[in-house]
C-alpha cells in the first residue's frame, strides 16, 4: 500500500496501518521541492521582501536596518532526513555552515556537526536560523516552545517544514511581536488553517 505522505502519524493514530498489508511512505519524494522551498524562505526573510511586498515600496530608511545575509551564517536543521540533507548543498552553496539533529547522531554529510536527538537541547544556542523538519511524535510535540524560543538570537528565523504541532504557535507570536525572535516561515500550523489573522498571520509570518 503506497501513501502519498512523508509522515504518516496520522494513519497510525487512525488505526488503520496493519500487518496484513506492505505499506509505504513517500519519504523523499519531496525532498528536492521543500528544500528548495525552505531555502528560499530564509532568503525572503532576511533580505526582507515579504516586507517590501507588505508596503508595496522598498521605504529604505526603515527596511535596510532589518536587512541581513544568509552567508556567513549557521543554520540548524532539526530533523535531518531527506529534506534536510536536501538543503545542506543548497546552503552551502549561499555560504553558509550546517549543524544538524537526527534521531540516531550519525554524522549528516556535509554538517559541521550532528548531534543525536537526545541532545537537541544543544541546539539552539548553536545556531543562527533554524529549520524545522522532525516526524511528529510524542517526543517532538511543542519542541519549539517559550524557552526555546528564548535561546535563539534576536535575529532568527525560524522555518517549519514539518508539522505544525511541533512549534508551539502561541509562544511563537508572542516571540515575534515582542521582537525575541526575528521572523518565522511556516508551510504548517497548529491548528490549521489558522483560525485568525492576528493569531497566525502576523507581519514577517506566513
Amino acid at each position: 500500500m503506497q501513501l502519498t505522505y512523508a509522515g504518516i502519524e496520522p494513519f497510525f493514530r487512525a488505526g488503520l496501518i496493519d500487518d496484513r498489508r506492505l505499506w509505504a511512505n513517500a519519504s523523499g519524494v519531496y525532498a528536492d521541492n521543500v528544500a528548495e522551498y525552505a531555502v528560499a524562505g530564509l532568503l525572503v526573510g532576511l533580505r526582507q521582501f515579504h516586507t517590501s511586498l507588505a508596503a508595496k515600496s522598498w521605504r529604505k530608511d526603515d527596511i535596510d536596518p532589518m536587512v541581513r545575509t544568509l552567508h556567513g551564517s549557521t543554520v540548524a536543521i532539526v530533523g535531518a532526513g531527506g529534506i534536510g540533507r536536501a538543503m545542506i548543498p543548497r546552503l552551502h552553496a549561499l555560504g553558509v555552515e550546517v549543524v544538524a539533529v537526527n534521531r540516531s547522531g550519525r554524522p549528516v554529510d556535509g554538517a559541521k556537526v550532528t548531534l543525536p536527538a537526545s541532545r537537541t537541547g544543544e541546539v539552539w544556542s548553536m545556531a543562527d536560523h533554524f529549520v524545522i523538519a522532525a516526524p511528529a511524535t510524542g517526543e517532538t510535540d511543542r519542541l519549539v516552545d517559550a524557552a526555546v524560543l528564548e535561546a535563539m538570537p534576536d535575529t532568527a528565523w525560524l522555518v517549519n517544514v514539518a508539522r505544525g504541532n511541533l512549534v508551539d504557535t502561541d509562544a511563537l507570536v508572542d516571540a515575534m511581536q515582542s521582537g525575541q525572535i526575528a521572523g518565522a516561515v511556516l508551510d504548517v500550523t497548529d491548528p490549521e488553517p489558522c483560525p485568525t489573522a492576528t493569531r497566525c498571520g502576523i507581519s514577517t509570518m506566513w
